[in-house]
Order: C-alpha cells, then sequence, then structure tokens
C-alpha cells in the first residue's frame, strides 16, 4: 500500500467515525495507537470488523470479532458467556508469539485495553527484541504472522479437580500436563509410574494400540526429572503392567483422576518462570519461581526441593526490568531481597498483581462496609 492510498484511507478512517464512536471514545477513552493495518484492511473490504482466532489450551478454537472499540474485557466476557464458565475473574487473555531462537512465548494483556492497541504493542515488541540482538550479518526477519490470542486460566483460586469438569477439561488438565512432564514438580520415580499411567488413559483411553509402542511414548508420559531413574525397558515394564489395571470410561475421567492425583502436591496450579540469582548465597543460583494462590514459592530448580513459600502478604513490594526481577520478601524488620534473573518479569510482575488485587477485592466484599470497590485490575 503507498504513502498516498494509506493516507487517503486513514482520513477516510476519521471520516467514517460517527457520534457513537466519539462518544465511546468520551466515555471509554481513547486509543494510545494509531490504527493498525488489519483496520484499514478491514475499512477497504468495506467490514468494520474482522474475524480473529482465539486458542485455547485444550487446542481448540473459537472466531470472534473485533472492530476499532473492542476491548479486552469485551473479548473476554464473550468467551466466557459462549461456554459459561464459572469463575470468570479466574481467566485471562495473553498473546502467544515466537521469540528470536523460535521459542513460544506468552504475552499477558491488560484487562481494559483496546484489542487492536494491544495487537499493535505486541507486534513492535517483537520487531524490537529482534532489532536488539541484530548484527549486521543478520538477516532481515519475515515478517511476523498476527500473534495467537489464547484464552487460558490464570489464577487456580478454585481449582479443585472433579467441581467443575468443562474446566479441569479444557483447561487444568492442559496447563498442568506440560509442567508435569517438564517435571517442574518434585515427584520420585514410583508415583510418575502411578501418574504417568493416569495421563496414557488420559491421552489414550481404552485404545489397546498405543500400549504396543509404549517405549515410543516415554518421552510424553515421564517427566524428565525422573526419566534417567529407570531404563526405557524398566519404565516400559512397569507402565505396561500399571495401566493394564486402570479402568476409566472416558478420557476425561482419566484427565480428572490424574489432576487429582497433582492436586495432593503444594505445587499444584503453579505457573513456573525458571531464573537465575546470584544475590543470596544460601540459595542455588538456578532457582524455578512458582506462583500459585498459595503465595510466591522458590524451588531449587535441580531438586525440585521447595526451599521456602512466601504468602503475598509476606511478598510486600517487587520490581522488575527487561532482564530482571526482584523480590522483596519477610515482613517487619526482617525484609530481604531477592535479585533474579529473567527476561519474562512482566509476566511474573502481572500474575502476583492479579493474585494480590482478587484476594483484596476478595476481603473487601467481606466487609460490611463493603460498598463496591474494587482494588486494581484483577477483573471482580
Amino acid at each position: 500500500m503507498n504513502g498516498s492510498c494509506r493516507l487517503s484511507l486513514r482520513i477516510h478512517f476519521f471520516e467514517t467515525c460517527n457520534s457513537k464512536n466519539f462518544q465511546i471514545v468520551y466515555s471509554e477513552g481513547c486509543r494510545y495507537s494509531p490504527p493498525h493495518p488489519l483496520e484499514y484492511e478491514a475499512l477497504h473490504n468495506k467490514h468494520p470488523a474482522i474475524e480473529y482466532t482465539v486458542l485455547f489450551p485444550d487446542q481448540s478454537t473459537q472466531t470472534i470479532e473485533v472492530d476499532a472499540n473492542t476491548r479486552m474485557c469485551d473479548i473476554h466476557h464473550n468467551i466466557v458467556k459462549r461456554l459459561q464458565l464459572k469463575h470468570s475473574q479466574e481467566y485471562g487473555l495473553f498473546f502467544g508469539l515466537k521469540d528470536k531462537e523460535n521459542k513460544a512465548i506468552l504475552i499477558n494483556v491488560a484487562y481494559w485495553d483496546y484489542f487492536f492497541d494491544d495487537l499493535s504493542h505486541i507486534q513492535k515488541y517483537y520487531t524490537r527484541q529482534h532489532r536488539k540482538h541484530a548484527t549486521d550479518d543478520t538477516p532481515v526477519p519475515p515478517p511476523q504472522p498476527p500473534p495467537m490470542l489464547i484464552f487460558m486460566k490464570k489464577i487456580w483460586m478454585n481449582a479443585i479437580p472433579g467441581q467443575d469438569k468443562l474446566a479441569d477439561i479444557k483447561f487444568h488438565f492442559p496447563q498442568e500436563m506440560p509442567n508435569y512432564l517438564r517435571g517442574y514438580h518434585k515427584c520420585s520415580a514410583e508415583e510418575a509410574v502411578n501418574l504417568s499411567s493416569l495421563l496414557f488413559k488420559a491421552k489414550y483411553g481404552e485404545d489397546k494400540q498405543p500400549l504396543d509402542n509404549l517405549g515410543d511414548l516415554l518421552t510424553h508420559l515421564i517427566p524428565k526429572s525422573v526419566f534417567k531413574e529407570k531404563t526405557p525397558d524398566k519404565w516400559k515394564e512397569e507402565l505396561h503392567a500399571s495401566i493394564s489395571k486402570l479402568k476409566f470410561p472416558t478420557k476425561e475421567d482419566g484427565k480428572v483422576a490424574f489432576l487429582k492425583s497433582l492436586h495432593k502436591w503444594p505445587t499444584y496450579g503453579s505457573v513456573f518462570f525458571e531464573v537465575k540469582q546470584r544475590s543470596t548465597k544460601s540459595m542455588p543460583k538456578h532457582l524455578l519461581v512458582a506462583v500459585s494462590h498459595n503465595g510466591v514459592g522458590l524451588i531449587d530448580a535441580n531438586t525440585k526441593e521447595v526451599i521456602d513459600m512466601f504468602s503475598f502478604d509476606k511478598v510486600p513490594n517487587w520490581a522488575f526490568d527487561d532482564y530482571s526481577f526482584t523480590l522483596v520478601i519477610g515482613e517487619g524488620s526482617s525484609l530481604s531481597k531477592l535479585y533474579m534473573e529473567t527476561t519474562v518479569g512482566h509476566n511474573m510482575d502481572d500474575l502476583i498483581m492479579t493474585y494480590v488485587g482478587y484476594i483484596m477485592n476478595t476481603q473487601i466484599k467481606k466487609k460490611p462496609s463493603y460498598a463496591g470497590i474494587v482494588v486494581g485490575e484483577s477483573f471482580a
């Protein structure tokens, strides 16, 4: 699209804004980014809205319509209504894209932001990150396709397996399974036999054919943290015997059973962040930071032992930048700082803030003097 054509489209874009659009801007606030190229495309095709795909953790998708006035909260409400989800404030929207090493990364979005503002911001972020690491010999990156919009469980305040089967199947199971396979939880080899058998049933149900290829499926069933504790033949033998004893009417029942076994662990429902720290000599260099309804947990990345767990009232402050996250922990005169190296400090900040906001709102509503005041951006 040449400059004059883009200019004429931009002029036409603003000419087509009727009084209703101005009323929306006046009451809800203006956009902070120029119109996105997709908006120009929609205008060129004389269609005010475009279709955008939303991905769910179980790999299913839905198509939504967005226009210049669509906010993230509108998309959130739309999805919650379609799926008839309980505890809607516990879910969130994220953009997913690939970094310079082609690894998938998630970037949280603010609940009240305009959709196209966030889309522009994410795509600029991708370009900026590539330029930051580019050299004279670095090839020009191919155009990044529009990032995937992902709707998933964000905070796990009401996630007891078996109480909400829709949430268990569509969100809890597909979000917990990768954490289990990555070896983030403290899990013995004996526990892994039982859990991996349940995972097999959750994936394949009563289908007998995968049992014949069990040796090829081991890396998709056994956590990385314990895989080397037995030989492949030994894993295959023990899994085959354990799986043969399990009977579930459906795959969904197997998924709920898998979650019920995981639920016994203190790290169930956590979002894990891999970080490095050098500020505290008494702690290992490599840590997992586990953020859950229990608070912020510090885990030895090698042994998976929980070093400490701090409830949110013991985390009075934190800060982050592009390459680090600083956690202030303790209370009174015993405050201490933990400096960690990470590139996802923005996600850690958002998740902790969301949990704190949710808890504060819940406590406020329990007070007799509650008058509908909402703290933070916890969607309540």
